[in-house]
């Protein structure tokens, strides 16, 4: 039986460790636009735990957000119409909106399944239902993506 450290104890004098290894590929969804009222328009997307990743060409230079979900269908809605108290999801309409405006091209990719992972006994399958999963997923992603000539919009400074 394979077991996950995840999900059990850890010595209490903290001396026990773990290595792992990660892997995902990002599948294409489209394009975010803007719809005949200003509104961002997103590809049409399940109600399912994911990773997406949303990049933003414009011109020579490439802005890229990185993040996870339980829904992700609610997600894009949250950024199409951001609440009041949703800064991170107001913050992301807005450069997605300024983004468009001014003729950025911008891709949306998603990982829904096919994700693995190995704690040192062979691959599993990621759980992507388990939020602490996907937290794994989305900080390894954005070290991952964070390229000198790639703006990674999850860093914020302040």
């Amino acid at each position: 039986m394979k077991t996950d450290p995840a999900t059990t104890r850890p010595d209490l004098d903290g001396a026990s460790g773990f290595a792992c290894r990660l892997g995902m590929a990002w599948e294409p969804l489209g394009r975010v636009t803007a719809g005949d009222d200003g509104r961002l328009v997103f590809p049409k997307v399940a109600k399912a735990p994911a990773l997406y990743r949303l990049c933003i060409r414009q011109g020579g230079r490439d802005a890229v957000y990185i993040g996870e979900t339980e829904n992700l269908s609610r997600r894009f809605g949250n950024y199409r119409n951001p609440g009041p108290t949703q800064q991170t999801s107001k913050r992301i309409n807005a450069k997605l909106r300024d983004a468009i405006q001014a003729g950025a091209d911008i891709a949306v990719a998603v990982v829904l399944s096919g994700a693995w992972i190995d704690w040192g006994t062979g691959l599993q399958d990621a759980n992507l239902s388990s939020k602490v999963i996907r937290c794994l997923f989305e900080n390894a992603a954005i070290s991952a993506g964070g390229a000198e000539d790639v703006e990674m919009l999850n860093r914020t400074t302040g």
